[in-house]
């Protein structure tokens, strides 16, 4: 789906949705062999650095929508430096997650990630 039709769907049905899907994958995840959660890690943190761009330059679109409809820098809190976390927290995620692959294994079963989902 696009992210003009995410848009025009209810919040709370969405954020349903992608939540039973992760559900769902971390379960799979969960009996899955390394390789393929390494694989699966490897992806996640391809997409957050190739979708960071998209994510900045909509965060800057929000930024100037609202600075023209009027609201103050007060009401928006510092947004000098909401661009510049945003692609720091998005670093930070993709080393955490490529991090996570080089763990000693079987970290799956000492987290008891199988449990956490029944």
């Amino acid at each position: 789906m696009d992210i003009e039709g995410e848009a025009s769907m209810d919040v709370a049905a969405h954020v349903e949705t992608k939540a039973r899907a992760a559900k769902e994958a971390a379960a799979a995840l969960a009996l899955a062999p390394t390789r393929a959660k390494n694989e699966a890690l490897q992806q996640m943190a391809r997409g957050l650095e190739e979708k960071t761009p998209a994510v900045l330059e909509a965060n800057r679109a929000d930024l100037d929508r609202a600075r023209s409809a009027g609201l103050t820098r007060a009401s928006l809190g510092d947004s000098g430096t909401t661009i510049p976390t945003t692609a720091r927290a998005s670093g930070c995620t993709v080393i955490s997650i490529r991090s996570t692959v080089s763990m000693p294994r079987p970290w799956p079963r000492r987290l008891k990630i199988a449990s956490m989902l029944a």
